[in-house]
């Protein structure tokens, strides 16, 4: 009986910890949050995008900032960008990133936290130098089964690189957002010289749009970057990834480059447009 009793305990101890339970999640003050790249080449990609914060269950577009003044200083002169969609920020018309220069942001006529007065935002970002592409291929891997990216390319091992890389199918876009892309610095090369090391890979489940055929083109965005946009792109995938809960800590939002406490980050980056054609 003592056993039985001992038995009967237990069920009712591990039954009882079954009960829901309903977090009240309280709201917090929302955060100013920008989102700026400029490249070396003329692109639609050169844009500042101006939002606030929402709460994280709440499914809607974050709220877009607009009437903002978007400075661009590129030591010489003063860059204007003007805005053409609701917190889209764009470049003026053949604006192209130089190498070497140092990019000032600046962000004004902005009352984030709505007390009645303006604050000013600002950041910087040098405009890395690119580097030379020999070649690209994408090759399907019988073991595997997958096709992988591989990239042919001489480096400059005088400073340390830092690179990421992206793709697109037929012309089509595939990489949209920094977690598509994969990053790197230049130790997974290995020398001055990168012979053929695998960049991406390509599945039919993530381009979300039928088979892969041979002789298909797959154009490589490869992009250099700077090394405190390659800890901002780490920490995100870190976060977006997740960890262990016992050990983790508190999940918090990845450290920007932007001043006055606002989240986000601004950058400038060289980008090496490369094709080629997919190998069976």
């Amino acid at each position: 009986m003592r056993y039985i009793a001992i038995l009967i305990s237990s069920l009712f101890i591990f039954s009882s910890c079954t009960e829901d339970i309903d977090l009240s999640l309280s709201s917090t003050s929302p955060f100013f949050v920008v989102d700026g790249h400029i490249c070396d080449e003329v692109s639609p990609y050169n844009f500042v995008r101006l939002t606030m914060s929402s709460d994280y269950f709440l499914n809607t577009e974050s709220p877009a900032v607009s009437g903002a003044s978007v400075v661009i200083n590129d030591g010489e002169k003063d860059i204007i960008f003007e805005e053409e969609e609701p917190g889209y920020y764009m470049a003026p018309a053949f604006f192209a990133g130089e190498h070497g220069k140092t990019y000032s942001l600046t962000i004004s006529n902005v009352d984030a936290d709505g007390d009645g007065i303006s604050e000013i935002y600002t950041s910087k970002s040098i405009m890395p130098p690119t580097y030379e592409i020999d070649s690209v291929k994408c090759v399907y891997d019988d073991f595997l089964g997958i096709y992988k990216i591989g990239l042919f390319a001489r480096e400059d091992t005088s400073f340390d690189n830092y690179y990421m890389f992206g793709y697109s199918y037929n012309d089509s876009l595939v990489c949209d957002s920094y977690l598509d892309y994969a990053i790197t610095d230049d130790s997974y090369f290995g020398s001055d010289y990168c012979w053929g090391a695998t960049i991406s890979t390509l599945t039919e489940d993530f381009l979300r749009s039928g088979v892969i055929n041979e002789g298909d083109t797959v154009t490589v965005h490869s992009i250099s970057i700077n090394e405190d946009l390659y800890k901002y792109i780490a920490a995100i995938d870190d976060i977006h990834s997740g960890s262990n809960p016992m050990f983790s800590s508190t999940p918090a939002n990845a450290v920007g480059n932007i001043s006055n406490g606002a989240l986000g980050f601004f950058t400038a980056m060289a980008v090496v447009h490369t094709k080629c054609l997919v190998e069976k």
